[in-house]
């Protein structure tokens, strides 16, 4: 499964993601359990602690965060 956000400031809830990775969440959407995947198009530089924040949040889920086509395609092997 694969999550598409323009930059991470298109991120404004971490939580989203538990219904992919989360089945004990009551929006659960991933009963097969596939591989969950961030893609950010915006480079991932210069970011605020808070953006950092978020993203250490994100990874801590189990969620495969991949910042151009190149890690997409490694991240899909």
């Amino acid at each position: 499964m694969i999550e598409v956000k323009k930059s991470i400031k298109a991120i404004t809830d971490v939580e989203q993601f538990d219904k992919y990775v989360n089945p004990n969440n009551g929006n659960y959407f991933n009963p097969e359990q596939k591989k969950v995947i961030l893609y950010i198009d915006k480079p991932l530089t210069n970011l605020h602690p808070n953006d950092l924040k978020k993203l250490e949040i994100i990874k801590s889920k189990g969620v495969t965060i991949v910042n151009s086509l190149d890690e997409l395609r490694e991240a899909l092997k």
